[in-house]
């Protein structure tokens, strides 16, 4: 049977004993090595950020942009199950969810921005466009019912949240097939301001790779787990 799944509060009333001076750090550690125990997953994190949110605030209005965010947070829940994913929650502009792998991932990925694409083709005026940026990160997280934390949690964020990038997609170096190929060493970004605009994805890992690729590359990323 599947241990339940700790949530945000009940970490914190767990974290209440956490001892702030040196002497103590037997006890932190014994604490640590026990939540970790109790909350600690691999797992791939998927990081969907909104792009314009300021620029189109100011200029059409917050509700307009809420009402983009409503059609990305549709097309995030549905790839979300259909991936096998866990959207966990929302933060601001962003939608927060889980996978078992980065193949997983980055299948979802490329299926949010392709329905992206699909419905901003019927939508002449770019203000009312669902722009996405995804930044996906692979480790060891703190996994709870209503949130996660982590290094990899904050690599997913940083990328998910960066602007896309302007320039010439190029094809996968050596390098970069050995991060898709073990997607374990590594963390990864696909971002976009729709797909009529540059695709660009980032591997940063012990391999050293940092690479702009393309569509080509970036589904056989989604293919490798």
């Amino acid at each position: 049977m599947a241990r339940k799944l700790v949530s945000r509060e009940e970490l914190y009333a767990l974290l209440e004993p956490w001892k702030f001076t040196p002497p103590d750090v037997d006890a932190n550690r014994a604490l640590e090595d026990d939540l970790w125990a109790r909350a600690g997953k691999e797992r791939a994190v998927l990081i969907s950020d909104m792009s314009g949110f300021t620029r189109i605030t100011r200029t059409r209005g917050i509700l307009h942009f809420l009402a983009l965010f409503q059609q990305a947070h549709r097309i995030g829940e549905t790839m979300f199950e259909r991936h096998g994913g866990r959207f966990l929650k929302t933060a601001a502009d962003n939608l927060f969810a889980l996978f078992d792998t980065v193949g997983a991932a980055a299948a979802c990925a490329q299926s949010m921005l392709h329905e992206a694409e699909k419905l901003n083709a019927g939508v002449p005026s770019a203000d009312g466009h669902v722009k996405l940026c995804i930044g996906i990160g692979f480790g060891r997280i703190l996994e709870l019912s209503d949130d996660g934390f982590g290094d990899q949690v904050n690599v997913a964020f940083k990328l998910g949240e960066d602007v896309a990038e302007q320039g010439r997609s190029s094809s996968p170096s050596p390098q970069w097939r050995t991060c898709a190929s073990r997607p374990r060493t590594g963390t990864w970004r696909r971002s976009c301001r729709g797909l009529s605009r540059l695709k660009r994805a980032t591997c940063s890992s012990s391999t050293g790779c940092s690479r702009r690729v393309d569509d080509e590359a970036f589904t056989a990323i989604a293919a490798a787990a």
